[in-house]
């Protein structure tokens, strides 16, 4: 949740008080929040030991799919559906949340179950 609040507030920031553009200011946000994540779930999530080197590399691939896949959905919801970005980004953000854990559950941090 707090990488969430992190991304959002950056978003926020960059897009409405420093004028960067929605998209620029959604891939900066992704990119600051995704360091903060690796950390996170590594330890937490999915109690992931070893291997940090491989499951950064695999992390980075997940990222990308899920920056590329919310800047898309992020572009369609403000400019085909008009959809203000402050509401589209958590929108966008929940459906790529569910996407992404299938992901990173799978792929990067294999074998671990989510710790509750």
């Amino acid at each position: 949740m707090s990488s969430f609040l992190v991304d959002y507030l950056l978003f926020v920031a960059l897009t409405y008080i420093v004028g960067v553009p929605y998209l620029a200011a959604n891939v900066a946000a992704r990119i600051v929040s995704a360091v903060a994540n690796f950390a996170g779930h590594k330890a937490f999530s999915f109690r992931s030991a070893g291997q940090t080197v491989s499951k950064a590399g695999r992390y980075m691939l997940a990222v990308v799919f899920a920056l590329s896949m919310a800047s898309l959905l992020l572009y369609v919801a403000v400019e085909f559906l008009g959809i203000e970005g402050l509401i589209a980004k958590p929108l966008v953000d929940a459906i790529v949340f569910f996407v992404n854990f299938a992901v990173l559950s799978r792929f990067v941090f294999r074998g671990r179950r989510f710790r509750a």
